[in-house]
């Protein structure tokens, strides 16, 4: 069942992280009167994946093996995050953030 609230989306953080999971780092997180909020340091220089597929250099041939990099990488974190239990239920890829001009290890 779904979990609704900052609360459960801090502990999937922190989970995270304790798995070596890249995800972004928690700051704060608080409940008050049925309202909660979650606080995340800043994530600069950030792309989200489904807009650098959608970008004419990602498709370019020359980017191919780059295309193919970034999509085996995606395999691969999505492979460790099913060994360690999660299931993400809305895992798409504007959800994926790629920290430019990292190499595609950094999603």
């Amino acid at each position: 069942t779904p979990s609704w609230g900052a609360r459960p989306e801090w502990d999937a953080i922190v989970a995270f992280h304790q798995h070596g999971l890249p995800t972004m780092t928690p700051i704060a997180c608080g409940e008050l009167h049925g309202q909660s909020i979650l606080m995340t340091a800043s994530l600069e220089d950030c792309t989200r994946l489904d807009h650098w597929l959608a970008t004419p250099e990602s498709r370019a041939h020359t980017q191919r093996e780059q295309r193919r990099q970034v999509l085996t990488t995606l395999a691969h974190l999505v492979r460790r995050m099913h060994a360690a239990g999660y299931h993400h239920q809305d895992l798409y890829l504007c959800h994926v953030l790629w920290p430019l001009p990292r190499g595609p290890s950094q999603l």
